[in-house]
């Protein structure tokens, strides 16, 4: 330390003794969230992400009857596949992917297929680049249509467009 005069050592030490009970988180940061509110992330670009709910129009997987449709959507190393639904225009609600690090250059991607007993067959695929916040975009492949409504939100205290910025609490 560098304080000589052993009086104001032993003031400062235990002010920042004091200072640390105060303000010492009780359970262990999840790396996404502080108790306290007095804390910040370990990392930047972390975040949660969550698709609300995926629309895809215009599928023809079958040439009679209807299309046997599921999804995969991949993020960075996170895959997560909808259940099957038995429809031309078929739509799926909820993939939860949790916490998730967003990466510059990469997108959201998703690959619509027809299930077949013999074999899936897969109808197209589309990449959508992310944004923080709530947001739906629509892409095609070939005469079909996928939309995609998503939610991302950023770590506490982390802002910017891939919540790589640290910015502290307003006191």
């Amino acid at each position: 330390m560098l304080i000589t005069d052993k009086v104001i050592q032993g003031n400062v030490i235990a002010a920042i003794q004091k200072h640390l009970r105060e303000n010492a988180v009780s359970s262990p940061f999840d790396g996404l969230g502080c108790e306290s509110g007095n804390c910040c992330p370990k990392e930047p670009r972390k975040a949660t992400l969550r698709i609300n709910s995926i629309r895809a129009t215009g599928l023809r997987g079958d040439w009679w009857g209807h299309t046997e449709a599921f999804a995969k959507v991949n993020y960075g190393a996170h895959t997560k596949e909808t259940n099957q639904v038995h429809s031309n225009n078929s739509v799926w609600n909820g993939l939860d992917f949790g916490n998730v690090y967003t990466i510059a250059g990469s997108s959201l991607r998703v690959d619509v297929y027809d299930e077949d007993w013999w074999r899936d067959q897969h109808l197209g695929s589309c990449s959508i680049n992310l944004a923080v916040g709530s947001c739906t975009k629509t892409c095609s492949f070939g005469r079909s249509t996928a939309t995609v409504s998503y939610t991302l939100t950023c770590a506490a205290h982390l802002t910017g467009d891939l919540c790589e910025e640290y910015t502290p609490r307003s006191a």
